[in-house]
């Protein structure tokens, strides 16, 4: 195989050609012709000459051509041969093992190839080339440079071998090696194997030899060495699915192995049931999961354990503590405080048998983002839950967002706005007339709250613990208020309509408490 060289730019071949000619005068002229007249072309563009292949034959051995900077070892007589593909050409050459600094110093080959042949005697010989061409008016070729070492003692070779590879080529090593020669021990390049990582190099197949890593060093011994490529298993991992207490049907079973880093889609429950509830989704060390979500795997095995939401009587008695998606199956007629403080919980489902819903159902639930109902008394209305029936707003989610109105509704239940940091603005309807106690209460959001000329009373703690900042006032009457505790600090601004209503709301009963913070408009 011939050596590949690297185009050389013209401005790096006329530097080079530069620095020979200074040293020396070349064997042409740049005026058409060789200064024995025995050749012309166009001097205006000269050409690079073709590169030096510097190629061995061993007397009854092995032949072939050195990569740039290689080194053949023999144990026997060997001719090198330094030929160039350019007509005509001088090959300049320095065997002392030191780049060419001159053509005045170097040996001179003419006729574009020339042999060097060094003869096996009792003692070590070497030759350390560097060669360069100059063909008939055209610039020098780059140096190339290699070794020949002849040896009256033997040599010997390094073979890589794949040992299973499935893909890609095994590295080769074409040198040959003289005892107590330093080895550099090759990367696999390409070499794969599918589901296996490399891992490194041994002298004997199944790993009990010696182990060398790629890049490395070795010294050669006395014998011929082979190098297998050795393979790491890729660790792979399970997911099992655990009916924890399932009494009916079948557990769901994921037969796949998984690596580090893959993706698995949680199956749904399957046929599996049990009598004294139903499925809210699964669970594992790592978080809960619904059916048709994703996880990435980790390092290990997973186990998926079922959570059951248990019922009696058609009421809801226990929900998982960590469940983040529940969807209450038709039959189900009712659940108390069995959702309370779910600190997971992001979205419900409600059946259209429910019957009853306890006030303050879903107190605590900091992360409900989102309730669906088929329920004709138990309404999602402009995303909150309202019981229609009585007219009740009985939930906004904490984690709704945006402008709120309130739908037509005559009262709210206490801490129906808790934990809603998301709101930018709340709107109350005029079919409400009475603020309940704690109506706002948990508000977190930053707003203000326009109360209606409707609204004839606000109860105590009406918005204690409340982040409302502005409440505006539209009637000039001021509603009732039930005690001094209806707001809390940090206290609200209180906007009335005119400036005479500030001395009416300071002096009304209860208001008093909060005559600093009245203003009009």
């Amino acid at each position: 195989m011939r050596i590949a060289w690297k185009k050389l730019g013209r401005l790096a071949a006329a530097a080079m050609a530069a620095a020979l000619i200074a040293a020396c005068p070349l064997p042409f002229d740049y005026n058409g012709k060789t200064t024995d007249g025995s050749h012309t072309a166009d001097p205006s563009t000269p050409n690079i000459t073709a590169p030096v292949t510097f190629s061995y034959s061993e007397q009854g051995g092995t032949s072939g051509t050195l990569v740039n900077n290689g080194t053949f070892y023999s144990d026997k007589t060997t001719t090198v041969t330094l030929s160039t593909d350019t007509g005509n050409a001088v090959i300049y050459y320095a065997s002392g093992g030191s780049p060419l600094a001159n053509l005045g110093s170097a040996t001179k080959i003419s006729g574009s190839s020339g042999q060097i042949t060094l003869t096996l005697t009792t003692s070590f010989q070497s030759l350390d080339i560097y060669a360069v061409a100059v063909g008939p008016n055209m610039l020098p070729s780059p140096a190339v440079h290699g070794t020949v070492q002849v040896s009256p003692y033997p040599v010997f070779t390094v073979t890589y071998n794949g040992n299973g590879n499935l893909s890609g080529t095994v590295p080769t090593d074409g040198t040959s090696y003289v005892s107590g020669a330093t080895v550099t021990v090759a990367y696999p390049g390409t070499l794969a194997k599918s589901g296996f990582t490399f891992g490194g190099w041994n002298t004997a197949a199944n790993g009990s030899g010696t182990s060398h890593t790629a890049g490395s060093t070795m010294t050669m011994g006395s014998a011929n060495v082979t190098l297998y490529a050795m393979w790491n298993p890729i660790p792979t991992y399970s997911v099992t699915y655990n009916g924890n207490g399932s009494d009916g049907g079948t557990v769901p079973v994921d037969g796949n192995s998984y690596h580090a880093g893959d993706t698995v889609t949680v199956a749904g429950p399957g046929t599996m049931t049990l009598s004294t509830g139903f499925f809210a989704g699964w669970s594992s060390s790592a978080g809960t999961y619904s059916p048709g979500n994703t996880f990435v795997i980790g390092s290990g095995n997973v186990t998926l354990s079922a959570m059951w939401v248990t019922v009696a009587g058609g009421v809801i008695t226990s929900v998982p503590p960590n469940v983040t998606n529940v969807v209450i199956p038709e039959g189900v007629t009712g659940f108390g405080i069995a959702f309370r403080s779910l600190a997971h919980l992001t979205s419900v489902t409600i059946p259209s048998t429910i019957t009853s819903i306890t006030v303050q159902a879903f107190l605590g639930c900091n992360q409900l983002t989102s309730i669906t109902s088929n329920n004709a008394r138990y309404k999602v209305i402009n995303g909150a839950l309202v019981d229609t029936v009585n007219g009740v707003l009985m939930l906004v989610p904490a984690k709704l967002s945006g402008p709120f109105a309130i739908p037509s509704v005559t009262s709210i239940d206490p801490y129906a706005f808790g934990s809603c940091a998301n709101l930018t603005s709340v709107t109350i309807p005029a079919s409400l007339t009475v603020i309940s106690m704690n109506g706002f209460s948990g508000l977190q959001s930053p707003i203000s709250i326009t109360v209606p000329t409707s609204v004839t009373a606000i109860a105590s703690y009406a918005f204690y613990n409340c982040s409302v900042t502005n409440v505006i006032m539209q009637s000039s009457v001021p509603p009732g208020l039930g005690t001094p505790s209806a707001f809390s600090s940090p206290f609200p601004t209180i906007h009335v309509p005119t400036p005479a209503d500030v001395a009416t709301y300071s002096g009304a009963t209860n208001w008093s408490a909060f005559a600093a913070y009245i203003t009009s408009p």
